[in-house]
């Protein structure tokens, strides 16, 4: 069957809209059974606390040092501790997590940050309580970016589900001498990618 033209696909696309729940794009994951990952919430908390506490007495530097640099190791070192409050904090900011971790300079950042967050935040969130909770609806709110494979592995079991002997090859030579095979170039593997788009004239128009 010939490759179609874009607009094709998409007004194929819009006569067969997929489910509104479907289960190929559910994550939900509890982060909140996670003791090490709670336990280290709340150690940043405590820290957090005892920093602003020293910076708004304007103590010693460095009793500051210290603190800073034990809260630069939990952020920077503790897989999911972006759903922390004080992280989504940044946001307000123009920074997220990630953005922070390509910097070249982070200590100085971070303690702006915590200056900021001193002021505008911490008291406000001890005179309303801290919760666990808070970690996990953040994390929930983030659920739509860990979808990006998603889509492909619907259409993978789609496909082997209608063609039962089908195979998923790596290799272009592999896939032209195949009965029945399917490849996914992608940007992974941009040779092979520009391999498969040349072979079958196949252009993307945007």
């Amino acid at each position: 069957m010939a490759v179609k033209k874009n607009m094709a696909y998409w007004e194929i696309s819009l006569k067969h809209p997929e489910k509104v729940i479907d289960n190929y794009y559910v994550f939900n994951e509890i982060i909140v059974s996670d003791k090490d990952l709670i336990e280290k919430f709340e150690r940043l908390r405590e820290l957090i606390i005892s920093y602003c506490v020293v910076y708004e007495k304007n103590k010693s530097e460095t009793g500051i040092t210290s603190i800073l640099d034990e809260i630069f190791d939990i952020i920077t070192t503790i897989d999911r501790i972006q759903y922390n409050e004080f992280i989504a904090f940044w946001k307000t900011l123009d920074i997220s997590h990630s953005i922070f971790k390509k910097l070249s300079k982070q200590k100085p950042v971070l303690k702006e940050l915590l200056d900021k967050y001193c002021k505008e935040r911490r008291k406000l969130y001890d005179k309303l309580g801290y919760s666990n909770i808070v970690a996990q609806t953040l994390y929930d709110d983030g659920s739509s970016r860990k979808k990006g494979n998603a889509g492909i592995n619907k259409l993978e079991d789609i496909i082997e589900k209608i063609f039962l002997d089908i195979k998923k090859t790596h290799q272009f030579n592999e896939f032209i001498d195949s009965s029945c095979a399917y490849l996914l170039p992608d940007k992974k593997d941009k040779k092979l990618a520009n391999e498969f788009y040349k072979k079958y004239k196949i252009e993307f128009e945007f």
